[in-house]
């Protein structure tokens, strides 16, 4: 009778415990796993620092919600796609999924005849976080792509370099991050983002063929609240003598702060599209050796550019207004003049 009580009480317990929890879900985040991938593995091991996979498909396979996956040092000819395996997604910036390069290790991804990572249309994933990579792309499209449908994707503290384009977020792939990353080298633009409410933060962007990042959709689809902020584009516009370091267009509400805009054909621009760019924000930069064209240039029928506290010298020519409608200019320092 004893034992009979005692485990109607355990399993009582148990089935309390699930009801107020919602199930098991949650002992997942606190026993999030870590795995790992290396040249010398075996996809037939446990995926353990001592036991690695393999293949990045193998290590890409095992992962759940939380997780982690260490890449160790070497270079790897896989792409991480959809195409050639299966890639989960988080369920929140707090249980995101991370693959990442190991610490202090040199990782570099080649990747399929595209691109090093390149998450296609419509798969929709989402909280994944790529970190401490090299992304070489030579002979590819493009070393970092988004597709229509990612959304809260990260790319941090990695280097992506030699591709036609660095970077590029297809309309859709909104609210996405590239972080503390430089990205040059590239045949023609640095990053050429076509969505929206996404975040580029500390990065190096430089020696690409055109514009070091190009804000712009020509389709029905617009670019809207994207922020720029914290990052050096210098020595843009190799292969397009009319290249901006940056081009904001077509969208409303993209802000743009406290960056280093320098020695490209141009400096920053706000751009044309349709619609034209509305609410553009343009703050707190350092604009100088630009030429032949101008460090700040607003183009016309662009509406209600704000253009403040910039520190503009050198180029060519200051801050040139071609016909913006709403335009606001103020406490800008043009050369050593204050307007």
């Amino acid at each position: 009778m004893r034992m009979h009580t005692v485990y109607q009480f355990t399993l009582s317990t148990v089935l309390f415990t699930v009801l107020c929890t919602g199930g098991v879900l949650p002992l997942r985040a606190a026993t999030a796993g870590t795995y790992y991938v290396a040249t010398n593995g075996k996809d037939t091991n446990e995926g353990t620092q001592s036991q690695p996979f393999s293949t990045i498909r193998k290590g890409v396979s095992v992962l759940q919600p939380g997780d982690k996956l260490y890449i160790r040092q070497g270079t790897y000819a896989e792409g991480i796609t959809p195409a050639s395996m299966s890639i989960p997604s988080g369920t929140s910036w707090s249980d995101a999924i991370t693959i990442s390069g190991y610490p202090d290790e040199t990782v570099t991804l080649l990747g399929d005849s595209y691109a090093p990572i390149a998450l296609f249309s419509d798969y929709n994933i989402a909280y994944l976080v790529f970190e401490n990579f090299i992304l070489d792309a030579s002979g590819r499209s493009v070393g970092f792509y988004l597709g229509c449908g990612s959304h809260h994707i990260r790319l941090s503290n990695s280097e992506i370099k030699h591709g036609v384009l660095g970077v590029q977020f297809c309309r859709d792939a909104d609210d996405n991050e590239v972080i503390n990353s430089s990205v040059h080298d590239s045949a023609s633009h640095g990053l050429y983002i076509m969505s929206s409410n996404n975040l580029f933060d500390g990065n190096q962007v430089y020696n690409n063929g055109g514009y070091g990042y190009h804000l712009y959709n020509s389709g029905a689809h617009t670019v809207n609240n994207n922020v720029v902020r914290n990052s050096e584009i210098y020595k843009n516009g190799s292969q397009l003598s009319s290249a901006f370091g940056i081009a904001l267009g077509c969208g409303n509400n993209n802000v743009m702060h406290d960056n280093i805009v320098r020695d490209n054909p141009a400096g920053i621009q706000v751009a044309y599209g349709s619609p034209p760019a509305d609410n553009t924000q343009v703050y707190d930069n350092t604009v100088y050796g630009n030429s032949p064209g101008s460090g700040i240039e607003i183009f016309p029928d662009v509406t209600n550019t704000l253009v403040a506290h910039n520190h503009v010298y050198g180029n060519r020519r200051g801050i040139t207004d071609s016909g913006g409608i709403g335009t606001v200019l103020s406490d800008n320092t043009v050369d050593g003049n204050t307007w």
